[in-house]
């Protein structure tokens, strides 16, 4: 193989990799050439990561490099390198400096077959999905024994594509109406792969998965831009709970509801938090109350209490306790997307007394719905 390329291009494309650390061969970028671009590909053996940069190929061929001694190597050139790989080492070039580093044998690299056999689920702006990752990702549950809440579903159904997660404290739910191919799939992708897919260069990303061989199941999803760069993982098994299906029967049990702004209630929910350690203890709990015919929503905790005045006034006496730690978490994603006024709702929750705080909006074409549980402090 040899070709010459852009170096600051080679160090970018490196800095968005993937590896798994136990193996040599997985600490490793696996570089082929095709027509007028070199490819790089790289895998944890969980998400494989594949992008393309343009350059010149002097000589089609494949190799296998380190990525820290690559990476180390060309991060402070300037300009154009020129590579080359022959037998076990491959050689970077620029002018009379000529650097060689121990390349590994590219059949040993575990490559996944990319495109191959996959039904086209939905294509959407990667401007609108970078932002749902980044909205969604706060809310996915960590080291759950429950394998699938480790991950964010990602649902189509009338239409409407929605992307859920939840820690059994709080959840949330971002709807959108992108092209969708094929109407009522179920696929749960683990965060690490979703942080990957911002470094996917293009305008839109098309998600797909593998068809099944007969009689073995398939779990393979690839996220693909129209320059070429794909992303593959894994649907994580098992099933996630349907999030979308309760929630219409959820809103028509509403209590109460007045219009918020998300600004407001932070610096309030810092005020009265009394400790930062421990992210769901006692002392960290703030009463949200209302009385009867009254507009005025009461916050409470050890620390002292306040007060919002709302747009309307109830008919029902409430009083819950919530984690100041998920309300905050919900009122930064807010903000986030620079939400001025938002939708607040208590509602029964399993026909008990237990008035689940809910949160809706419609933001550059994404419906947001988010749904804190109440705490009971001891």
């Amino acid at each position: 193989m040899k070709i010459t390329c852009n170096a600051k291009e080679l160090a970018q494309a490196l800095k968005n990799t993937v590896q798994y650390k136990k193996l040599a061969i997985t600490q490793c970028v696996y570089l082929d050439t095709t027509e007028g671009f070199l490819r790089i590909r790289s895998t944890d053996l969980e998400t494989e990561i594949r992008v393309a940069i343009p350059a010149r190929i002097a000589e089609y061929g494949r190799c296998v490099i380190p990525i820290k001694e690559l990476s180390h190597t060309i991060k402070s050139i300037n300009g154009e390198i020129d590579m080359s790989c022959s037998g076990d080492i491959a050689t970077i070039y620029q002018g009379d400096m000529s650097i060689g580093i121990d390349s590994l044998a590219p059949e040993d690299f575990p490559l996944s077959a990319i495109g191959a056999d996959c039904v086209h689920l939905l294509t959407m702006e990667h401007s609108q999905l970078s932002k749902i990752i980044d909205l969604v990702l706060p809310f996915v549950a960590v080291n759950d024994p429950r394998r699938v809440l480790n991950g964010v579903n990602i649902t189509s159904k009338n239409g409407r594509a929605g992307f859920s997660a939840t820690d059994g404290c709080h959840l949330q739910l971002l709807g959108v109406y992108p092209q969708l191919v094929d109407d009522g799939f179920s696929v749960t992708i683990p965060p690490s792969a979703l942080k990957k897919i911002k470094c996917l260069k293009g305008n839109t990303v098309s998600i797909w998965k593998r068809i099944p061989e007969e009689g073995k199941p398939s779990n393979v999803v690839y996220f693909s831009t129209e320059s070429g760069d794909v992303l593959a993982t894994r649907d994580i098994d098992g099933e996630y709970p349907t999030i979308g299906r309760f929630l219409g029967d959820l809103l028509e049990q509403q209590i109460a509801e007045m219009a918020i702004c998300p600004k407001k209630w932070l610096p309030i929910c810092e005020q009265l938090e009394t400790s930062t350690k421990d992210t769901h203890s006692v002392a960290n709990l703030i009463t949200l109350s209302q009385k009867e015919g009254s507009s005025l929503l009461s916050f409470a905790s050890r620390k002292g209490s306040s007060s919002i005045q709302g747009d309307t006034s109830h008919s029902r006496v409430f009083s819950e306790q919530y984690s100041s730690v998920s309300l905050k978490k919900v009122l930064k994603a807010l903000i986030s997307i620079k939400v001025e006024t938002i939708d607040m709702a208590f509602v029964g929750r399993n026909g008990t007394d237990m008035e689940c705080l809910t949160f809706g909006t419609m933001s550059n074409g994404i419906e947001v719905f988010c749904m804190i549980l109440p705490m009971r402090g001891k």
